[in-house]
């Protein structure tokens, strides 16, 4: 093994390997982190960086989502109803991104975000101790047609504020299954992950056509990210709630000031 492959197996097996303990431990697929630092550290184009990353989020994605489900905290049936409509939302989203102005909707996105991280952190009005299913029961979920509609709300939502915006779908679907459906924290977790993955898919088949992902970056990264994901997320299913909504209240925090410091600025 030659020294210009080890030193790029020293970059690029972290960055894979973040973005796969983000993805299982907190339901995200990881790309807000891991697209800027192989763009830079790396040296390829935006276009191969997203694509490349794409196609590592979802096997990625898959291997935190069986960690859940066989854990029993994963709903398929949810994670499909969302997955379907995502995927309409963010075709539709991507191919008017550059007839709406983003700005004020990043903006207004951040400060929502700000918002929420704030309750998950302090516990601000006892909002998530209304969830179905207390820490350490079994939680069951009826598919009634409430939440049917709100699942497919979710789903038109999060895919065109992808679409739109160019924004990882976790970071919204996390907070809205839990306010909106009243999940548990692990539960939106496993959940989010199925949908990201099914998101995924249509975004790398485009990619792969434009001939923007990187194979050998992807695999690379997949060597980090796969067990990566498998740590996460056995760290997310011991770990309290209050503990995990703290540290997700704190990401969601800092990516808003980034986000409207990025628009703002």
């Amino acid at each position: 093994m030659s020294a210009e492959l080890i030193a790029r197996l020293a970059v690029i097996v972290p960055i894979g390997l973040l973005s796969g303990l983000l993805a299982g431990a907190f339901g995200i697929g990881g790309g807000i982190v891991s697209v800027p630092l192989v763009k830079h550290l790396v040296g390829v184009s935006a276009h191969v960086a997203i694509g490349t990353t794409l196609a590592v989020i979802l096997p990625t994605s898959l291997m935190g989502a069986y960690t859940y489900l066989k854990s029993k905290k994963l709903i398929v049936s949810l994670a499909l109803i969302c997955g379907i409509p995502a995927i309409v939302g963010t075709i539709f989203g991507s191919h008017y991104s550059h007839a709406i102005e983003g700005k004020h909707l990043m903006v207004a996105l951040a400060a929502l975000m700000m918002l929420v991280g704030l309750d998950f952190v302090s516990g601000l009005g006892n909002k998530l101790k209304a969830q179905g299913g207390a820490e350490g029961e079994e939680f069951e979920f009826k598919m009634d047609t409430k939440s049917l509609m709100t699942g497919i709300i979710i789903g038109i939502v999060v895919g065109l504020l992808s679409g739109l915006l160019g924004i990882g779908g976790g970071f919204i679907m996390v907070p809205a299954f839990c306010y909106l459906l009243r999940l548990p924290l692990k539960v939106a977790f496993g959940t989010s992950l199925v949908v990201i993955a099914v998101v995924s898919l249509p975004g790398t088949i485009v990619h792969a056509m434009h001939q923007h992902v990187d194979l050998g970056i992807a695999a690379q990264m997949l060597a980090g990210s796969v067990p990566g994901a498998w740590l996460g997320s056995k760290f997310s299913l011991r770990t309290k709630d209050q503990t995990l909504r703290s540290i997700f209240g704190s990401i969601l925090i800092v990516l808003s000031i980034v986000f409207a410091w990025r628009e703002l600025g």
